[in-house]
């Protein structure tokens, strides 16, 4: 069974009720001790809930498993940027290719942010459970740090054609390019282009979810293995010199 899934449209009907119903309310919201902003805030999911896509459902990846860790292995201090992407990658919607050549989107599943978010964060818990830098902050800094890691999504998609390794249509393929950069003399001291493509083990949205779960972490696991090749190096050189 094909798992491409079409989106339903948004309900007009319910949406203009609670739209009748929120303009009712205001008066006495902006007048009432109680509601404050907390009132704002409600009225405006009660505004999202009834007039967004119906049944949405969202999605989100888990911190790749980091290798077992006693302590900080440096004292330097990481910085995470926000992870670039192109403009097609810069969405919610979940993506998925028909063919090499057409994509579609998941009207109704969605990722809780867009992938450049979604990786960067990632990366932000994922670095900081390995112990590798004695801190890791999201950029900036609040402290000056001494490397920087900069990334860019270039491929976060569901594959809809095709036999996977499993012999079923349906796989995820992710893509990222990461540079380290040693911030105070602005030098790149590790750069890779990683890809991984996972079957899915089931024929609908979870399965490529789970997919893209498992090649998150083949590619944050591949990328430790660069950064803290570089990383300890440089730690070594630095304890050398100071003797």
């Amino acid at each position: 069974m094909n798992w491409i899934s079409e989106c339903k449209s948004e309900s007009a009907w319910n949406c203009l009720k609670v739209r009748t119903a929120v303009s009712q309310l205001k008066g006495w919201a902006l007048n009432s001790r109680c509601l404050g902003a907390a009132g704002a805030v409600l009225l405006a999911v009660l505004i999202s809930a009834a007039c967004g896509p119906s049944g949405t459902r969202y999605f989100t990846l888990l911190v790749p498993k980091a290798p077992a860790a006693t302590g900080p292995k440096t004292r330097f201090i990481l910085q995470i940027e926000h992870f670039d992407a192109p403009d097609l990658l810069r969405d919610s919607r979940i993506i998925y290719y028909t063919s090499p050549t057409q994509l579609r989107y998941y009207q109704r599943d969605r990722w809780v942010s867009e992938p450049g978010e979604i990786l960067s964060e990632l990366a932000l818990k994922y670095f900081a459970e390995t112990e590798l830098f004695q801190q890791v902050y999201p950029y900036p800094a609040p402290t000056p740090a001494d490397y920087t890691l900069r990334g860019r999504v270039f491929d976060f998609a569901g594959i809809a054609y095709g036999k996977n390794d499993l012999g079923k249509a349906g796989e995820a393929r992710l893509g990222l390019e990461l540079d380290l950069i040693a911030t105070e003399q602005n030098k790149v001291v590790w750069s890779a282009r990683l890809t991984d493509t996972e079957p899915a083990q089931k024929n609908n949205v979870q399965g490529i979810v789970n997919a893209m779960n498992a090649a998150a972490e083949r590619l944050f696991q591949q990328a430790y293995g660069g950064i803290s090749q570089a990383v300890e190096s440089n730690a070594s050189q630095k304890q050398d010199h100071a003797h």
